[in-house]
């Protein structure tokens, strides 16, 4: 469905003001001086981007992105042609930014990982090694193998083996590790598969050859599986 809105289906009125479009769902207003996002944040700013510039100002909502003259040019032999000065504040941290260079400040409440644990067949949970980046271990014992098969848009089924294994992961606040709550637990099944998968098998690109899934509660790994192969397109 089209949503977005450009300037010969715009009132009159709005024109007056430099308006050429309406996009993102309505979320950006495009105007010949700019554009303002109607999103919430906090930041201020000077960003240039090849041959532009503009200001950022974004004070809670909306934001105002102001085109302004090229203050700073690309330095000889370097490749920053995507420069900016100022601080935005994204997600759970600050940003502060001088020319190309950036460095975030974390703030108490983001997110610290805490926990990776591996699940074995019969429930009980182990620690991958710091240095094994790819569990489950060498002697395979957490993983699963089961039949996989996708049909392609031309009809064809490839079947393949899929090797599964189920993993839980958990975030507390950064300052506060220590308490048991707030906390964010991911619980997800790793898929290999012993051939590419999808509609790019044999091409360039490639098919999948590993991916990962969501296991609801309530689901044993191979259910988590089921559900990949039948709502998944690869």
């Amino acid at each position: 469905m089209r949503t977005d809105v450009y300037r010969h289906e715009l009132p009159w009125w709005l024109r007056m003001f430099g308006l050429w479009g309406i996009q993102d769902k309505g979320r950006s207003w495009r105007f010949s001086w700019g554009e303002i996002s109607l999103r919430w944040g906090f930041a201020l700013g000077y960003s240039v981007y090849h041959d532009e510039a503009h200001w950022r100002i974004h004070l809670l909502w909306p934001a105002f992105y102001i085109k302004a003259p090229m203050l700073i040019r690309q330095r000889a032999d370097t490749e920053d042609w995507n420069a900016s000065y100022g601080f935005s504040f994204f997600e759970r941290g600050i940003h502060l930014n001088w020319r190309t260079a950036c460095k975030i400040v974390h703030l108490p409440w983001d997110w610290q990982h805490v926990r990776h644990e591996v699940f074995l067949p019969g429930g009980e949970r182990v620690k991958p090694a710091k240095d094994e980046y790819r569990p489950p271990f060498t002697d395979g014992r957490a993983v699963e193998r089961h039949p996989y098969t996708y049909t392609l848009r031309s009809g064809e089924v490839q079947h393949r083996t899929a090797t599964i294994y189920g993993e839980e992961r958990e975030w507390r606040w950064l300052w506060f590790t220590w308490l048991p709550w707030p906390r964010r637990i991911s619980r997800s099944i790793s898929i290999d598969f012993d051939g590419e998968v999808g509609e790019r098998t044999g091409s360039w690109k490639g098919g999948a050859l590993g991916t990962g899934h969501e296991w609801r509660k309530g689901e044993t790994m191979l259910d988590a599986l089921r559900r990949f192969e039948r709502d998944v397109k690869l």
